[in-house]
């Protein structure tokens, strides 16, 4: 469970610790993400480009970055 409802956190492919916005349908997912801030807590905003219902990758763990 994440400390801020709403959000899950995640890690890069180089382990930078990231967070998003909750979709359940992206959880243990490997997606394509763009690098957009720093939170307060000093972990890295991102944006995905497709939602839960578009993710061929929906099995697999993990978030990687592009």
């Amino acid at each position: 469970m994440h400390k801020e409802k709403g959000l899950v956190s995640g890690f890069t492919d180089n382990y930078i610790k990231i967070e998003m916005p909750f979709q359940e349908g992206l959880i243990n997912a490997i997606l394509p993400a763009a690098l957009t801030g720093i939170r307060r807590t000093g972990n890295v905003e991102v944006s995905v480009a497709f939602s839960a219902s578009s993710n061929p990758l929906a099995n697999f763990s993990g978030i990687q970055t592009c």
